[in-house]
């Protein structure tokens, strides 16, 4: 693999399987573990993965995002009326360069997390995610009815 950091996405689905938006997710944990987790950039694809194994077996997760992301008064409103997200995927990958990063080119896919039937069940709007740090982030807890993920690395890159 590149030495590009992973990088991690969500992206919401309606029940046509209609794109309903999509954000980066900075970190994502159980809720019991949630103060340990660190930055997706930090961490290898295999404790990506035991993450999203212990979230998929607890049913539960809360993941972090952008204070000032667009999806945040979306989310604030699915959970205001009590509406479920009908698919919600995580996608760990890569860019190949920079460069690429930069002009938001496609990147390659490694590992996508599915999870169905998602019910947001806390939002912390503008928080600080570490006590050390000035930037404000928005924190999401969900719960789930059901998950399931696939592996995309092989002979072959695909590109989502």
């Amino acid at each position: 693999m590149s030495q590009m950091p992973l990088i991690l996405v969500a992206a919401m689905f309606d029940e046509k399987q209609k794109l309903m938006g999509g954000f980066d997710v900075w970190t994502v944990s159980t809720t019991e573990h949630y103060y340990s987790a660190k930055d997706i950039d930090e961490l290898d694809r295999n404790l990506v993965f035991m993450q999203f194994t212990a979230i998929r077996i607890k049913g539960q997760m809360i993941f972090v995002l952008s204070a000032g992301d667009s999806q945040v008064s979306v989310l604030q409103n699915l959970k205001s009326t009590r509406r479920k997200i009908p698919v919600l995927q995580f996608q760990l990958g890569h860019y190949p360069n920079r460069r690429a990063q930069v002009e938001d080119k496609p990147y390659y896919i490694l590992d996508k997390f599915t999870f169905m039937d998602v019910e947001i069940s806390r939002i912390w709007p503008s928080v600080k995610q570490y006590a050390t740090e000035e930037e404000r982030s928005t924190l999401v807890e969900v719960k789930f009815a059901d998950s399931d993920v696939q592996d995309f690395e092989d002979e072959k890159k695909r590109i989502r």
